[in-house]
């Protein structure tokens, strides 16, 4: 309460544990489950609390039955997918963010009101600095740095494990990492699980599943 206006707080909440007031606003960011499950993996060898020192491939299995922190990824962006038309919840994929940031920053500014949107029109510098801002590789110079200093100094580190909270942040790392055989069982989940769902398509641009090859 003690924080200054505009209040901005990051979750992993699904929906029906996020503390919901219709005043506020809510931004969901998407990820494609196979970028997912990399990125995950490569998080769990930073913390020993997690006792998982395996490969995308051991992952794999506790991924899909939602037997990681934050549950299922199945049921988390089900829960919001109903809320995405909301007029107080903003739906975005990270692959949109990544492939155009600006229109992203913009797109975030006129959601949260018309007043931050006229700051960026207004002022190209300051959309600049925000993009910047915004950018992988600032993250990695700062939060890398950051969070190292704060749960270094936790003890909650592998001090075997080069700290990269913030790693490559790309699109379509699973083609580096997950192989043939477990892409064929994502594909598969993912078609059980979503093929009466919006949430089917979502990634049809970037490639991630291919839906032709079941037509």
């Amino acid at each position: 309460q003690s924080m200054p206006d505009p209040k901005i707080i990051k979750t992993h909440l699904p929906f029906n544990l996020q503390p919901y007031n219709p005043k506020a606003k809510y931004i969901y960011v998407a990820r494609n489950p196979k970028d997912v499950l990399v990125s995950f993996c490569h998080h769990s060898h930073l913390f020993p609390d997690y006792q998982f020192t395996g490969t995308v491939h051991d992952l794999l299995p506790f991924f899909l039955n939602g037997d990681i922190l934050y549950g299922c990824w199945s049921d988390h962006i089900l829960s919001w997918w109903p809320h995405r038309n909301d007029d107080n919840v903003l739906f975005m994929l990270y692959e949109d963010m990544k492939s155009n940031i600006k229109e992203a920053v913009l797109k975030i500014a006129s959601f949260m009101g018309n007043e931050y949107r006229r700051k960026l029109d207004e002022n190209p510098n300051l959309l600049e600095k925000v993009i910047n801002l915004s950018d992988i590789s600032h993250m990695k110079q700062t939060t890398n740095k950051d969070f190292e200093k704060h749960w270094g100094s936790m003890g909650i580190l592998n001090e075997k494990q080069n700290f990269n909270f913030v790693r490559k942040g790309i699109i379509g790392d699973w083609k580096n990492e997950i192989c043939a055989e477990d892409n064929v069982m994502l594909e598969k989940w993912f078609e059980d699980t979503f093929k009466n769902s919006g949430i089917y398509n979502l990634w049809d641009k970037y490639d991630v599943f291919d839906h032709k090859q079941k037509q």
